[in-house]
């Protein structure tokens, strides 16, 4: 057995370093290619209970290490909340195969995209 063959996507396939925001096939492949962790699905369900019900003050403090994905994560709560249409399809539907059999985070998700919003993303 070889190291290649334990990954589910091609070890040898081509990495942008630097990822446009508009380039909707980078969007796209980003969304799909989004690792959700078991502790990232728990922290999901607080923030997007919280987020769905609302009841003053906004706004979102994300925390963590250098390099641990806080940039990643808030791109993908960004696309998620606006429901960005990305190469006809929404961030929702790319992003729903991911919560496997987690109804409840499916429907915070739904609800969630449901909320108009617009983010603005800044480092």
């Amino acid at each position: 057995m070889t190291l290649k063959t334990i990954f589910n996507k091609p070890v040898d396939r081509p990495i942008e370093g630097v990822i446009k925001a508009d380039d909707e096939a980078s969007l796209r492949l980003e969304i799909e290619e989004y690792v959700l962790t078991n502790e990232v699905e728990k922290r999901l369900e607080s923030f997007l209970d919280a987020y769905n019900n609302y009841e003053g003050a906004n706004g979102v403090w994300v925390s963590g290490f250098f390099g641990s994905g806080k940039s990643h994560l808030l791109k993908m709560l960004a696309l998620l909340l606006e429901n960005r249409q990305i190469d006809g399809a929404s961030a929702l539907d790319l992003f729903l195969p991911k919560c496997g059999d987690n109804e409840i985070l499916r429907g915070d998700l739904k609800r969630a995209v449901a909320i108009p919003s617009k983010s603005i993303l800044f480092n």
